[in-house]
């Protein structure tokens, strides 16, 4: 199997705006190469409020050489696809990290966005 890049964001602050709340910024935190990446779920929402509204799902294996940052509260872009940082999926909760996995991947990170 042949893995896809993903890079991995993490948001920092940057300052405080005119009413004394933080501002945040996203900055490249790793890339990493050899991730296998595949679609879990793709729905209209069903919310009157946003008729255009669409949510997308990845589940992302992670290879066990992996050594960036906890994963929790980062952003995923899959530049492997075209996916521009801006466009970067959001971690869903804690990633699983499996220990005696037998293949060269051990850790299971779902990621999605809802836009519209």
């Amino acid at each position: 199997m042949i893995g896809e890049t993903v890079e991995i964001y993490e948001r920092s602050q940057s300052g405080v705006d005119s009413h004394g709340n933080q501002t945040c910024s996203w900055a490249l935190a790793a890339t990493v190469n050899g991730c296998l990446v595949h679609t879990a779920t793709t729905a209209d929402m069903q919310d009157v409020q946003r008729p255009d509204g669409a949510t997308i799902e990845y589940r992302i294996a992670f290879p066990k050489s992996y050594n960036g940052p906890a994963l929790r509260g980062c952003r995923v872009a899959l530049v492997g696809r075209g996916m521009s940082a801006d466009n970067a999926l959001d971690v869903i909760g804690e990633p699983d990290v499996e220990s005696m996995a037998p293949t060269a991947w051990n850790m299971l990170a779902d990621v999605g966005r809802a836009d519209g």
